[in-house]
């Protein structure tokens, strides 16, 4: 585990500035994440993170307890709010066919939309997945596949996807999108467009669910 060493922060003169835990802690994740983005690197200074924040060194032993524990945090809260947004998103649609073709467009932009690769880029650098453990992998490979599960499971009790074995299609269709993504944020895109690529993936997963319908244009 890395070890953090920093100085002591000076914050900025007046009253010194009182939040909640929680709100603090945001303060700082999201203060590493501006440093990082600004830096294009995960080694991103502690030191610059909480003068960012206008933060003590107090405040980061408070929430982290090295800088390997603040990549964690910072990768568990992004994998939180992409399976919020993912799940979110293939709610909206109605069709099953239409919520498998949500699932896989919503997890290609974080290849194909750049605001989102760059955070991507960071949260899977070398640094990032040297503060990794495995069982923190797995609990974000879970929540991406889940919405995807269930459509699967809808779509076997429909009729849309008469083939479909939920499980093991969803793991196959996650590595097979997950390898477009990345090679998208590595900057080497397999298809040149997200809707090429979405299109390409259904191609290839519907006739193994069985499917006879079409995805949209």
């Amino acid at each position: 585990m890395n070890e953090v060493v920093v100085t002591e922060v000076a914050v900025r003169p007046g009253r010194p500035r009182r939040f909640s835990p929680d709100a603090e802690l945001q303060l700082i994740l999201d203060a590493a994440m501006t440093v990082m983005r600004r830096a294009a690197s995960a080694d991103a200074n502690v030191t610059e993170i909480l003068q960012e924040a206008g933060l003590s060194t107090r405040a980061f032993y408070r929430h982290f307890a090295s800088k390997d524990d603040l990549l964690r945090k910072m990768a568990r809260r992004e994998a939180e709010r992409a399976a919020a947004r993912l799940a979110t998103r293939v709610a909206a649609v109605g069709s099953t066919l239409g919520k498998l073709e949500a699932w896989v467009d919503e997890m290609l932009s974080f290849g194909y939309d750049r605001r989102k690769a760059v955070r991507v880029a960071l949260l899977s650098s070398e640094a990032a997945q040297r503060a990794a453990d495995d069982s923190e992998r797995r609990r974000v490979r879970e929540a991406m596949s889940a919405p995807l599960v269930t459509v699967l499971s809808f779509g076997r009790g429909d009729g849309t996807f008469p083939s479909a074995v939920p499980d093991s299609h969803a793991r196959s269709i996650q590595a097979l999108v997950g390898g477009l993504l990345q090679a998208s944020v590595a900057g080497t895109p397999v298809w040149p467009t997200q809707a090429e690529a979405v299109a390409e993936v259904l191609r290839f997963c519907l006739p193994a669910l069985g499917a006879t319908d079409q995805p949209s244009d």
